[in-house]
């Protein structure tokens, strides 16, 4: 009775092995899944965006953020886009954390630090595809959601998805969106694009995976695409007290994290 015992006491074991083994391997294997149909649909989101001329945009964010001791917090805000294309852009983002204000008029970009009653400014090239760039580049300037208007534009970068996936169809301010979530290189990210008609965003999720809490930044969208700006909107004016300083890149990326 004993050796029938062992035997099925084994029998169970190196069935859960083989379980186990089969997850792992069927977890492995959606891991590196590129549906070329998930791939298709982020291309075509970022093509449209980038053939926008006058638009605003709304993103209603959250944000992980990880105090002293490792506890995880939320930091809430709101990212609003004003656009004319091809070279006037204006930025409000203000958050729990910071209130800044950008302004590119096609020759330079203003930072504004309304609290702080501060503000910088650098020269910038003639559009802001390639301001944005720039400022990334030189400045060490990220602005949030700006990288949702270059998917499918850079065949280097497109190529480091390592997951593409469909996920399901969600009901999001009245839309129904399609949900796709990717993997590169350190970092998950998932968007949700509009079914019906324009392949617009309407919900951005990023997940850190270089950091153990995996923190979460979040946007939900909106477009106003009927928005008509005139110049003044991207023009900016000091206010009364307002003190110019330096642009200082090390400064600014220290600031934004």
């Amino acid at each position: 009775m004993r050796i029938v015992i062992n035997l099925i006491i084994a029998w169970f074991c190196l069935a859960f092995i083989s379980s186990t083994t089969s997850l792992n391997s069927d977890a492995k294997a959606q891991d590196q899944t590129v549906d070329p149909a998930a791939i298709e649909a982020l291309k075509q989101m970022g093509a449209h965006l980038r053939t926008l001329e006058n638009f605003s945009m709304t993103a209603h964010t959250t944000q992980d953020a990880l105090l002293p001791d490792g506890q995880k917090i939320q930091v809430s805000g709101i990212s609003i886009y004003s656009v004319r294309a091809p070279d006037r852009m204006k930025l409000e983002v203000d958050t729990d954390a910071q209130h800044r204000i950008y302004f590119y008029d096609g020759k330079s970009v203003t930072q504004f630090a309304p609290q702080l009653n501060l503000y910088a400014v650098f020269d910038a090239p003639g559009s802001i595809s390639e301001t944005l760039q720039h400022a990334r580049k030189l400045y060490s300037v990220s602005l949030p959601l700006s990288d949702l208007f270059y998917a499918g534009a850079n065949e280097e970068a497109m190529n480091k998805i390592t997951s593409a996936i469909y996920v399901g169809d969600t009901l999001l301010d009245d839309h129904w969106c399609r949900h796709y979530a990717y993997r590169v290189p350190n970092v998950d990210f998932q968007v949700w694009i509009r079914r019906d008609g324009d392949p617009l965003p309407c919900e951005f999720v990023t997940i850190d995976r270089t950091n153990p809490a995996k923190p979460r930044d979040a946007a939900l969208i909106s477009f106003d695409l009927d928005a008509k700006f005139d110049d003044q909107v991207f023009m900016f004016s000091p206010p009364s007290g307002a003190s110019k300083i330096e642009f200082d890149p090390a400064k600014q990326a220290a600031s934004d994290n």
